[in-house]
């Protein structure tokens, strides 16, 4: 414990689950005074935490939130997820952690960021925040900072690159759910059934990421 405390990565888990921390303190402060935002916080965490980029953003828009609280909330969610998953990753990588289904997740990560590693060493940090960027399957901001770390890029170089395209991200998909929401009445409903296919296909494949390695 010691040795995680006085490393690098180990000072970056910390500092997430600091910040996951203290978004449990705002739920259960809002869980007193107004629920329904309590809940709102939570689904979008958990939206985020399965891979749901998009849902937790459009559940913010549904759920009548204005566009900078949206940004900058769903911006807190991945920066805590990205440090406690780049930092788990690479503890696990050098030993310093050694969970059985931690380790199965670590190995399937690894072996998901290596079919993208070439075309990102060859772009660099382009490649990275591009990757982080584009909102399709198996990309995101906590897959590109594995990558970031087995190309051997700086850390400073990784999460600038991720959190950038992370926040250019967020920003689109954003304005993206609040022009169909004023411009879609039943936008409300059908993202509720979207949030719920999401919700359910996300935790059977995130299920299987941390019990089953993945073949080659």
């Amino acid at each position: 414990m010691q040795a995680i405390r006085g490393s690098q990565e180990g000072r970056i888990l910390y500092l997430g689950l600091a910040l996951i921390g203290a978004l449990l303190v705002v739920v259960l402060f809002f869980l007193v005074i107004d629920p329904p935002v309590a809940r709102t916080l939570v689904f979008a965490f958990f939206a985020h935490s399965m891979g749901g980029r998009a849902a937790g953003i459009g559940l913010c828009i549904a759920t009548d939130y204005g566009r900078i609280f949206t940004i900058a909330y769903n911006f807190y969610i991945e920066l805590a997820l990205v440090f406690v998953s780049y930092a788990s990753f690479v503890l696990t990588l050098k030993h310093y952690i050694n969970f059985k289904y931690l380790s199965i997740a670590v190995k399937n990560a690894e072996k998901k960021a290596h079919k993208h590693e070439k075309i990102i060493s060859r772009f660099g940090w382009a490649g990275l925040f591009i990757f982080v960027m584009v909102p399709f399957p198996l990309t995101g901001p906590v897959l590109g900072s594995f990558m970031g770390y087995l190309i051997k890029m700086k850390m400073r170089s990784i999460f600038s690159a991720v959190f950038s395209g992370t926040l250019a991200a967020i920003v689109m998909w954003t304005y993206f759910f609040s022009y169909l929401d004023k411009g879609l009445h039943i936008f409300k409903y059908v993202f509720a059934v979207i949030i719920a296919f999401v919700v359910i296909f996300s935790f059977k494949s995130l299920k299987g990421w941390f019990t089953k390695e993945i073949q080659d």
